[in-house]
């Protein structure tokens, strides 16, 4: 049905959107931060705020490409990120993903 599809559609780029604007709030505290913190070990898993954002688009990559469109992700590296600035480059990639895959 059209209707529920395009309902659905709906729902989830409503959804999406907060998760923008929760991911915003984020990013302007780690702009807060001393330069180079977002790299170093945290308590959580010994691995740093960068790698976990990394993680995070590559986890947006492989559903969103590889499974829903059948194609071969490219797997961003977190040693290439360094700052909330790449960081935000690199999400606003992830937000062409995500809309491209609710039209």
């Amino acid at each position: 049905n059209s209707y529920l599809a395009a309902k659905q559609n709906t729902m989830l780029a409503d959804q999406y959107e907060l998760v923008r604007d929760a991911r915003k709030q984020v990013f302007e505290f780690f702009s807060t931060i001393k330069p180079g913190d977002l790299q170093k070990p945290v308590t959580f898993d010994g691995k740093s705020i960068v790698r976990l954002y990394v993680h995070i688009a590559n986890t947006y990559q492989g559903w969103l490409v590889k499974f829903a469109r059948q194609e071969e992700p490219v797997e961003f590296n977190h040693e290439e990120y360094d700052t909330v600035e790449q960081l935000e480059v690199l999400f606003k990639q992830i937000d062409h993903l995500v809309a491209r895959f609710l039209q």
